[in-house]
């Protein structure tokens, strides 16, 4: 069992779960703390007597006690009702929250938590909540914190329901928008002086489809989809969120190699990383005004510095980001593995987070902070290997524009967005039937399956749900080929979707030549 000493605080654990031993321990392996075990509330104060406890961390799945009565247990008794409580669990949902934050707890972490965070967070209660030399001093009361993250958590909760409700009406407004504006263009000649003004529209509409995008990855808890992609545009996108969020002065230039090979990654999330690095370096200057500088460049094997280089096998896409400060004095990031956790601030959570999408990645961070006016993060990704079976069809279609034929079937409740595919689909030579409704919908199938080649649909459909849609249609007709183009509810129902057989997706919103690709492969 460890003790303390002079320069370890002590963090009391009181927990039976192994892999939750290990989460800490690897957490506080920097030496900063000593970390001392019991499986319950007599064998902890047998632990700790005549020590000084800084912390005490308590799961709330013990097999043998109930952790949030143990952590009140603990907030009753004089001797520790200053010292900071934290509690973890398996998971962190708002019924975990809301016992932690009724039995007083100061903060609380899951085992799916990064060690680096719950390192920052042990500290944090430890220097906000109280003297780790004096048990007896002022601290902040009992559940501030926790209190602080509940509210939190619904104030995301709402949040992420709003943003799906505003994405999905303005992806609809925006759908018609691009999809008219591609529709013009198919339609413009070549020397047509109105081309470039359609261009720079189509730009500013797709922006702000990205933008919705952005809106609900970072509000709701949106599932990992590892996919190969150019990396230079995720760093166009960060560069300009960053532009966005900062309220003082910064000189940004970027340096992206053009033609790099595709990454393995999740766009959204690289994104948050790459943020997160920039913000976390941005935060560490002191004094004068940051500068930040991006550059992208392919590394052989051979040229990837540290161990690293022993256990992989292909080339990586490199991107370093450069934070320079104009002047003196930097705070320390408190994530860099060679020295110990000296400062406590957002810049560690944001180290963390961006740590933990770049090992997702099977990527390599390597953070350079010698120079006290310069913060160096230097990123390795392994560039994304096509296989075989892959084939690029889709890419190489030729042009069916007017070429079409058969009939097409569109549900879809909102106007502008049924209309603009019911033209597009006239113009690409296909007979398109419309239905503002499920029922409708449903009904002209019955009516017209013989002919009905194809059923395109929107999954927010409000008198019948996409699903319930597509089963009716399958079971009148089988083989119907169904397309379904729809916004960020199909994310959320994509192993439905395989259920039911559904033959291929269509992201809105979408322009004259996505809707044509998916037609050509289905029909």
């Amino acid at each position: 069992m460890p003790t303390s000493s002079n320069d370890s605080r002590v963090i009391l654990l009181i927990n039976d779960s192994l892999k939750m031993k290990r989460r800490v321990g690897t957490a506080l392996a920097d030496g900063s703390c000593a970390v001392i075990s019991a499986n319950d509330y007599n064998a902890a104060l047998a632990a700790v007597s005549g020590e000084t406890v800084a912390a005490i961390v308590i799961n709330l799945d013990l097999c043998n006690d109930d952790g949030a009565a143990l952590c009140a247990r603990f907030k009753s008794d004089p001797r520790f009702r200053r010292v900071p409580v934290l509690l973890c669990a398996q998971i962190c949902t708002e019924t975990t929250l809301s016992s932690c934050h009724d039995a007083g707890g100061d903060d609380f972490f899951s085992v799916t938590t990064p060690p680096e965070e719950i390192s920052a967070r042990i500290h944090y209660c430890v220097n906000a909540c109280a003297n780790p030399d004096e048990i007896g001093a002022p601290s902040a009361p009992a559940g501030d914190t926790m209190e602080m993250h509940l509210r939190q958590s619904q104030k995301m909760e709402s949040i992420g329901l709003l943003a799906e409700g505003i994405a999905h009406d303005l992806n609809n407004i925006l759908g018609g928008m691009i999809g008219y504006i591609s529709l013009l263009k198919a339609k413009a000649k070549a020397a047509d002086s109105t081309l470039p003004v359609l261009d720079m529209i189509e730009k500013s509409s797709e922006r702000a489809s990205e933008i919705i995008s952005q809106l609900l990855d970072f509000a709701k808890n949106k599932h990992i989809e590892l996919q190969p992609l150019d990396l230079n545009p995720m760093i166009k996108q960060s560069l300009n969120l960053i532009k966005s969020s900062i309220r003082f002065k910064l000189g940004i230039r970027d340096t992206l190699k053009s033609g790099l090979p595709a990454i393995w990654a999740d766009s959204s999330q690289m994104v948050q990383a790459i943020m997160n690095l920039s913000l976390a370096g941005i935060h560490s200057i002191f004094t004068g005004i940051p500068e930040l500088a991006v550059e992208t460049a392919l590394v052989s094997v051979d040229n990837i510095p540290g161990p690293a280089r022993a256990r992989i096998a292909v080339d990586h896409v490199c991107m370093t980001i450069d934070i320079v400060g104009v002047g003196s004095g930097k705070r320390s990031l408190g994530l860099d593995g060679d020295r110990p956790l000296k400062k406590i601030d957002h810049a560690g959570l944001e180290l963390a987070i961006a740590r933990h999408v770049i090992n997702d990645c099977n990527g390599i961070l390597y953070i350079d902070t010698e120079k006290p006016d310069r913060t160096i993060f230097t990123v390795y990704l392994p560039i994304y290997s096509r296989p075989e079976s892959e084939n690029s069809d889709a890419d190489t279609a030729e042009s069916v524009v007017g070429q079409g034929a058969g009939y097409i079937l569109v549900v879809d409740d909102e106007a502008i967005v049924l209309q603009m595919i019911l033209d597009t689909l006239d113009l690409l030579g296909y007979n398109g039937l419309s239905a503002s409704t499920g029922t409708e919908g449903i009904e002209i199938f019955k009516a017209r399956m013989d002919e009905i080649d194809l059923v395109i649909l929107d999954l927010y459909i409000p008198d019948v749900p996409g699903e319930e849609i597509i089963t009716e249609l399958r079971k009148l007709k089988p083989d119907i080929k169904i397309l379904v183009a729809s916004g960020y509810e199909y994310r959320q129902k994509q192993e439905k979707m395989k259920e039911l057989k559904v033959n291929a997706y269509l992201t809105k919103p979408f322009k004259l030549h996505d809707l044509e690709g998916k037609l050509s492969q289905l029909l």
